[in-house]
């Protein structure tokens, strides 16, 4: 340096030696980290509480909205006992009777057209499709992401390596160290750069810098470490709002079921009292009051427990959403702490490279398996190749309950038998389980397609075009609950004309009676021309017949009643929606003798159910009740149960899902998905503990392997009460060409071991007409159709 320099030129000098030198004048950017810091926090808080807002005020108007509905109910419930009092008051009062099954009605129409409706939009609001956590979830992400971009990938921190020097943030070494001994250096001026070099030399051996990665530390504890999963929420809102959404129907399926079968048994109790024939019967007020004010009581107490477990779910994120946040900024400063020593640093850097091997592999993996898929040929080489697998692990399957081949049929208890029997259960299972066609579609399970073409058929009626339909299926498939939800849900000003034919409709002078009382006809017709005129002059309505198998019998001269009556229903379609419903047998054998299936625009098959439909209908009942069952491990025999109880107790929640699905494995498996027959099983298989709770004890097979040892004429017997859907003695009869007394002989014998089933006896308590017993309709079909005794 030249010598004429002087001090403040020389100051200057090194000054700007040392602010451009990459050691000494670099600064510490440890207050650019707090400010990311700041900024961040400062984000996140007004971000959460937005959405914490948002949250509260939908929650609030959900809330209210129940409320509001909840004092409808309890109005209505207010009502209700006032008029139940004046019942209680007067139990055999024909009036009072009739007064309360017009009150029930009256709420039912009411609670079921306006409350339910709004019940139903207003949570409807909470819905996961209107993503009411998948919104502000993504909000939170993209900020996050949006924040964590763009820090810089590194930030230079000054370090002493003298653990006990303190430092100053934000500063350089050459504030730290050279600006107070610039005077000094400056004082001899031919030297001043020798010792402005051997100070620096120095502070290398007394600091150091170190790099920060504050970028993959931001985004790893904002988005990578984050235990705020959107995917998991979302999930477990929609679980949610499905199981408080489920709760809330099982609770009006619960209100509507109790409060329209009370009003029916009123009614009965009314007409009773009006025929005079009251000694018989019983004071059942109380038991109908008590039923219907704790069906009101448990749904108002399902809706308060509907809002709370929603608004607790909602509180429930928000505070989750604050704790990761905190977690979140409590993790980066953990981070930048932990990032002044050299382990830390390369954890981050080994992090980073974990992370881009992971990518790479999950892009070969899709590759692998986009190429795999497009190759038809490898999936049926590993099915073949695991075959062996398959026959190797059979061993370890469900074992099934062994069958009781000492149980017959004739020890089995009848239908009122067991209603007898079952008067233990509390009042509800004998209402919600009850061999009863359905009123309304609350509990109809698997036939909502049906319900659709029936409704679309309908439509097209009205619409002008001529429409009929014909409902098939077998015994017990539901039929009768399909017309009854298909009638409930027409419009009140609908005229409708329903029947069920009883007796066999032989001739054409039996349709025209027929048709004439089903339609309310005062004069009687001639012939099938006349009804059809008279009909042409009616007003628009809609006819339900069932059981239309009692127009054919499969004798000489058997087509008269069928060909007269679809004469008149195809020349009248266009004035009444016809809607007819058959067994299945009759149908096929109609269909094969006479083509019947050209007089319907649209054929709707009732199927049995599925195995789980099956269980489905079951338990949406069995919430109806508001107890949850209890499966019993009693006499069921299984590798997995076994395994399962050295480790849980039976009422755990795995065991008892295990004996659940084997209990109604072996109940579709005994049923065939027969509905009367599953509520017939189901029904049996409840019993009461000391403690009060509903148990279900192991579903009992019943060996019916004799039905095939039974003699060519009863085979054949029970062959044609399929294919008719029913017979009287004088039919079997006339089919099989021998005396009544032999006929009645025939079929009395099958009705003793429970393979039949008597109806409307006689004056004598002789039944006039066999059908085959719902109850075991299935085996009787399934040893029939072994045996090719039936098409």
């Amino acid at each position: 340096m030249p010598a004429s320099k002087s001090q403040d030129t020389c100051r200057q000098w090194l000054s700007q030696l040392g602010v451009q030198d990459g050691f000494v004048g670099r600064h510490d950017q440890a207050p650019d980290i707090k400010e990311c810091l700041m900024s961040l926090e400062e984000g996140l808080q007004r971000l959460e509480k937005d959405v914490s807002s948002r949250l509260l005020r939908l929650m609030e108007e959900v809330k209210t909205d129940f409320i509001k509905q909840g004092q409808t109910i309890t109005d209505a419930r207010t009502n209700l006992q006032l008029i139940f009092e004046q019942l209680t008051q007067a139990p055999r009062n024909a009036t009072a009777n009739k007064r309360a099954a017009y009150a029930l009605d009256q709420q039912v129409n009411f609670l079921s057209r306006r409350v339910r409706p709004r019940m139903l939009r207003a949570l409807e609001k909470l819905s996961p499709k209107y993503q009411l956590l998948e919104k502000p979830l993504k909000e939170l992400n993209n900020f996050r992401h949006h924040t964590a971009k763009p820090l810089p990938d590194y930030l230079s921190l000054l370090r002493a390596r003298n653990k006990h020097t303190a430092l100053a943030e934000g500063v350089s070494i050459f504030e730290l160290e050279f600006l107070p001994q610039l005077d000094r250096l400056c004082r001899l001026p031919f030297i001043s750069t020798f010792r402005f070099t051997m100070l620096r030399w120095r502070c290398r051996q007394r600091y150091s810098f170190y790099p920060l990665p504050l970028k993959a530390i931001a985004l790893d504890c904002l988005i990578t470490r984050s235990d705020l999963k959107p995917m998991q929420l979302i999930q477990r809102h929609q679980a949610t709002h499905d199981e408080l959404q489920g709760r809330l129907a099982d609770a009006w399926r619960s209100i509507r079921f109790n409060m329209e079968t009370s009003a029916t048994e009123l009614d009965d109790v009314c007409d009773t009292l009006r025929s005079g024939r009251s000694e018989t019967l019983e004071d059942r007020s109380a038991e109908i009051s008590s039923i219907v004010f704790g069906a009101m009581d448990k749904c108002l107490e399902t809706f308060d427990d509907v809002s709370v477990t929603y608004a607790s779910f909602v509180e429930g994120v928000i505070a989750e959403i604050s704790q990761d946040h905190k977690n979140a900024l409590a993790a980066i400063r953990e981070g930048i702490d932990g990032s002044r020593f050299l382990g830390a640093r390369l954890r981050w850097t080994l992090r980073s490279l974990l992370k881009e091997w992971h990518k790479r592999i999950d892009s070969l993996k899709e590759t692998v398996m986009n190429n795999f898929s497009l190759n038809k040929e490898t999936p049926r080489r590993v099915s073949r190749g695991t075959r062996w697998l398959v026959t190797l692990f059979g061993i370890f399957r469900d074992q099934q309950p062994v069958e009781e081949s000492l149980l017959q049929l004739t020890d089995l208890p009848t239908e009122s038998e067991l209603l007898e029997q079952s008067k233990v259960l509390p009042p509800i299972y004998r209402r919600l389980f009850h061999n009863e066609p359905l009123a309304n579609r609350e509990f109809l399970v698997g036939m909502e397609e049906e319900l659709s073409l029936l409704a679309e058929t309908y439509q097209r009626w009205q619409s002008g075009r001529a429409s009929s339909v014909g409902v098939i299926g077998p015994e017990g498939s539901g039929k009768t609950s399909l017309l009854n939800c298909f009638e409930g849900e027409l419009d009140e000003n609908t005229k409708v004309a329903r029947a069920e034919l009883v007796y066999r409709i032989r001739t054409s002078g039996d349709v025209l009676r027929m048709l004439e009382d089903i339609l309310e006809l005062e004069e009687a017709c001639e012939s099938p021309a006349q009804l059809i005129s008279k009909i042409h002059g009616m007003e628009r309505q809609v006819i339900i017949i069932e059981n239309g198998h009692q127009l054919f019998l499969r004798t000489v001269g058997g087509r008269e009643a069928v060909d007269t009556f679809f004469y008149i229903m195809m020349n009248t379609r266009n004035n009444l929606f016809w809607l007819l419903s058959f067994r299945l047998h009759p149908w096929m054998r109609m269909g094969y003798m006479h083509q019947i299936e050209r007089f319907f625009t649209r054929v709707v098959k009732s199927e049995f159910h599925t195995a789980q439909e099956l269980k489905t209908a079951i338990l949406l009942r069995q919430r109806a009740t508001g107890q949850e069952p209890l499966f019993s491990e009693v006499g069921v025999g299984s590798y997995r149960l076994r395994k399962l109880l050295l480790q849980h107790n039976a009422q755990d929640a795995p065991v008892q899902q295990v004996l659940m699905d084997m209990y109604f494995n072996n109940l579709f498996e005994l049923t065939g998905g027969n509905m009367e027959t599953t509520l017939y099983y189901w029904l049996r298989s409840l019993a009461v503990d000391e403690q009060g709770r509903v148990k279900v004890q192991a579903c009992v097979k019943v060996d019916h392997s004799f039905i095939k040892k039974l003699d060519t004429l009863n085979l054949l017997t029970l062959a044609e009460v399929l294919a008719h859907g029913g017979l009287t003695p004088l039919e079997h009869g006339d089919i099989f060409n021998m005396e009544q007394s032999r006929s009645r002989l025939v079929l009395d014998y099958l009705r003793q071991i429970r393979l039949l089933k008597g109806h409307n006896n006689d004056k004598y308590g002789q039944p006039v007409y066999y059908s085959i017993n719902t109850l075991f309709y299935q085996p009787i079909h399934s040893a029939l159709d072994a045996m090719h005794i039936i098409y």
